[in-house]
Order: C-alpha cells, then structure tokens, then sequence
C-alpha cells in the first residue's frame, strides 16, 4: 500500500505542470495512469460503506455522464471527457477512504506543488517577462491573449492562462494554513503569485471564500473584517490597473461583457434542450469552447438532472465542511472549505472545472473535506 500511495500522491504532484489543452496525448495517458492507480487503490483496500446516500448521489452524477455520451457526435472527445469526470470522482471516493494519516501527506503534497507553481510564477514576472519584453518589443508581437499577458505582466506559468493560474492558487493558498509548521512562510509565495496573475474573478472568489471561512469558524472579528476590506482594496487597485490598458478589448469591463455574451448563448442551447442537454463533448459556442460559468454549461450539456445531481452531490459536502467547521472548531476542515468554495465561486464565472490540471486538485480537496466532515467513529481509518 506504500508503493501505492506514494504512486498516487506523485500523480497529484505533477497534475499542475500538464497543461492538458496543450499536451492533449499527455493528458490522456495521465488519466489512463490515474485510473489505473485509483482501481488498483479500490480493489485492494476498498472504499467507505459510511454516507452511502453521499456516495450514491455521485454515482448517479456519473451515470448521468455516461449516458450523455449516447447524445454525443464527438465520441471521441466525450470519451475522453468521461475518463476524466471517473478519474475525478474515483479520487474524490478514494480521499473519501484515506485515513487521516494518509489525507494529511495528500494536504502537504497539494501544498509543496503549489509552492512550486508559485515560485515559478515569480521567476516567470522577474525574469521571464522583462526578457520577453526586452528582445521582442510590445508593438512587433501579433496581437493576442498572449500580448495581453505580456502586456500587463501578467503570470500563468506553468498554467495555461493568469485565471486559470489564479484558480489553482485559490485552492491552494488556504491550504497552507492547514499544514502545522510556518503556515505564513508558505503561504506568502503563493499569495504573491496570485496577486501576479492580476485574476479579479479569482481574486473575488477568494475573497468571499475567506468570509466563509471566518464566518464558518465564528471569527468575523474587527480584525478578519480589516483584513477582508484590505483585500476588496487590493482587487480594485488591480481592476484600476487592468482597465489603464489603451487597448478596449484588454479592459475587464469587455471580458465580463463577453462573459455575458456567453452565457446568453448558452441558454439558449439549454433552453433548446433542458432535460437531457446537447451531450457531453458537443458544447461549442461561436467564438469559445467553454460557457465561462460550469453549472450552465454542465446543464446545457448533461440537462437539468445532470445539474442536479452535480449540485446536490458538491454542495452537499461543503455543507458537511461547513458543519464541521462550526461543530468541531476543526481548522484544517475550515482551510479545506475555503479551498473548495473558491473554485466553486470562481467556476460561475470561469471554466477551469474543465480543466483536469486544476478540477482533480479541486475534487482531492473535495475528498478530504468530506473525510474529515463525518463523525470521527464513521472514518476509515485503516
């Protein structure tokens, strides 16, 4: 079983650095790989019989998603997708299972990528963009999302954009304070490099997770309340920022108006096919693969069951963190919950749930908070 977790917790290390639209073949044996892990990990030591409505709700998200793809004209690219929806809740089930010993080398493996993710971030502002800068001035580059990036000296290496970056580091910057030594130390970098990816949803979306994470602990102090005023401070001297840029197209204000323009086609291909959706692999707006906002897009492709499903299962365990948190005064919980909702919160208005490299670290995460949220005498502890 050494052999096995140390398999897994290497898997869950290198997830960030594959950016699974750019190596889609790496991507694909990754998950492959994964799965394999997963069942070998299932067959051998089992999962928790505790929950089992909890269980049975992602089991039906998961046929749901099998069905979806009887719906589906890109069989290949809804099998793939599908491979990775059972990679993601295979490892939710599985963290589900994991003692606490093993939850806790899980927390610290999350966290030390994190920190790696970060560092490269901040070599990536001081020493990468001013290179690029430097030998390939601004106005010889084709104009893109990339000169938007170079631009504005916004980070997402390793990553593919600064919001996907920004939506990774949400998660894992309240997991650092889960660990028991120099939480702040390392924390620090990966508040740095989440300020560098200049992301305002994810910065939003952490701001409001930080309010549930001190009203879940009953801290709402002067002091936590400062610090959340502090943080509404910084996100709208970066929103400043952004919006100095002479180029419209570059300003926030166009991408939450195209943000919007998303969402209206979006429903109406939900409102064209609300109960059973388009099927998965099918969903393609007219200039973006994704809605930018994962329950709309989750229902125009699985319908309004899938969407159910999905919300009744997800949500359900962040209210059993949230329970957790106020029962117990369990401050990792806490930590785990903020992580969880910030991806949440930042997916109504992004689509890195569609990205592996960022939705399996979120349903890990998922995982361990539901192990710790039940009773102590109900855990798997093997």
């Amino acid at each position: 079983m050494f052999c096995m977790l140390t398999a897994l917790l290497l898997l869950i290390f290198i997830r960030p650095f594959i950016c699974s639209l750019s190596f889609p073949d790496l991507n694909f044996v990754y998950l492959m790989v994964l799965v394999s892990v997963l069942s070998s990990w299932v067959g051998i030591k089992g999962l928790s019989t505790k929950g089992p409505r909890a269980t049975a709700a992602w089991l039906a998200v998961l046929a749901v998603l099998a069905y979806s793809i009887f719906l589906s004209d890109a069989n290949a690219s809804a099998i793939e997708k599908l491979l990775q929806h059972i990679a993601e809740i295979m490892l939710l089930l599985v963290c589900r299972s994991m003692s606490r010993q093993d939850t806790d080398r899980l927390i610290r493996t999350l966290v030390a990528a994190g920190l790696l993710v970060a560092l490269m971030g901040i070599y990536q502002y001081l020493f990468v963009l001013p290179r690029t800068l430097a030998t390939h001035p601004v106005d010889s580059l084709a104009p893109s999302m990339t000169l938007d990036y170079i631009r504005q000296k916004r980070v997402n290496y390793p990553l593919l954009t600064p919001n996907v970056l920004g939506s990774y580091l949400i998660m894992l910057f309240p997991l650092a304070f889960a660990l028991r030594k120099r939480p702040l130390i390392i924390a620090t970098p990966l508040l740095v490099t989440l300020l560098l990816t200049q992301s305002l949803g994810a910065l939003g979306s952490m701001l409001v997770a930080l309010l549930i994470y001190y009203s879940s602990l009953g801290k709402l102090t002067r002091l936590s309340m400062l610090l959340l005023f502090g943080a509404g401070a910084a996100i709208l001297v970066l929103y400043h920022l952004r919006a100095a840029t002479d180029s419209q197209c570059f300003q926030p204000i166009f991408s939450s108006a195209m943000r919007l323009s998303y969402w209206q086609q979006t429903w109406q291909i939900i409102q064209a096919h609300p109960w059973t959706g388009i099927g998965m692999g099918n969903f393609d707006l007219y200039n973006s693969r994704y809605s930018h906002n994962a329950c709309l897009q989750i229902w125009a492709e699985t319908g309004i069951f899938g969407l159910a499903a999905f919300l009744g299962a997800s949500l359900g365990i962040l209210k059993t963190g949230w329970d957790s948190v106020r029962h117990a005064g369990d401050k990792t919980a806490a930590a785990l919950l903020c992580a969880a909702s910030a991806f949440f919160l930042h997916n109504l208005v992004d689509f890195t749930f569609f990205l592996p490299e960022t939705s399996l670290i979120w349903f890990a995460i998922l995982g361990i908070l539901w192990n710790r949220g039940v009773e102590p005498g109900h855990r798997a502890d093997r």
